[in-house]
């Protein structure tokens, strides 16, 4: 089985999140980000906030504690955090470059942290940093040779998709990411036109994931790894 239409990359990369009932706890520790990789998925994806010290650590919300959740990531040191949180050095030190890597930069502090920390272990080839301004992101493409990527929702497209991906294009940010609702073979064709990849999330079905590839998608954000995994192997083997 050959996609309908082409992707950029040679083959689309599957990113694997924890489970998304996590989300209600801090971010996983490298136990599960391992198990993401047993599973099969050849990529990781995660958020990354910067600690009160200086630290970049792994969390979905950047809030600690109860249901109040009144302390924050940003206002507590390393140290102090539970003992479930995952350091980025640690799960860097773990996967090394083997394994892309696409973090969320919930602060945008994080940033020189993330990138010196992936270059110490010579991952920073292999790391895809994504962020919702295209204003902050733009500064970001003369510090690293990490893949950047603009984090969107359709109808908040200033000007509509041809508009954005022509700007991602004069300002060297390698792709867009999209609900996968919003992106078709079309608007994904548009932005291979302007050189860029285009990235999906919150495919869950194998007839979602499959239409994706069918429609050419470069990567894309998967909880239900088993399934990503199988239908990727359809179209470009195992």
């Amino acid at each position: 089985m050959a996609p309908r239409l082409p992707a950029l990359l040679d083959r689309p990369v599957v990113f694997g999140r924890t489970d998304p009932d996590a989300a209600d706890r801090p971010e996983s520790g490298l136990a599960e980000l391992d198990q993401v990789i047993e599973r099969g998925a050849r990529a990781l994806a995660a958020d990354v906030w910067l600690t009160a010290d200086g630290v970049p650590v792994l969390d979905r919300t950047g809030r600690l504690g109860g249901r109040l959740r009144r302390k924050t990531v940003a206002r507590t040191p390393a140290d102090e955090l539970p003992s479930t949180t995952t350091r980025l050095d640690e799960l860097l030190a773990t996967i090394g470059s083997d394994h892309p890597l696409s973090l969320d930069v919930r602060d945008p502090g994080a940033f020189e942290s993330v990138v010196g920390a992936a270059r110490a272990v010579g991952a920073e080839e292999r790391l895809w940093l994504c962020h919702p301004s295209v204003a902050t992101l733009t500064p970001w493409r003369t510090e690293t040779s990490a893949r950047l990527v603009n984090i969107a929702s359709y109808r908040s497209l200033d000007g509509g998709l041809e508009r954005r991906a022509a700007d991602l294009e004069q300002r060297d940010i390698d792709g867009l990411r999209l609900d996968h609702h919003d992106l078709s073979g079309g608007r994904i064709t548009l932005l291979h036109r302007f050189g860029r990849l285009a990235l999906a999330t919150g495919a869950v079905y194998e007839r979602e994931m499959a239409a994706l590839l069918d429609a050419g998608i470069d990567a894309f954000y998967v909880t239900r790894i088993e399934a990503s995994v199988a239908v990727t192997a359809q179209y470009y083997g195992g």
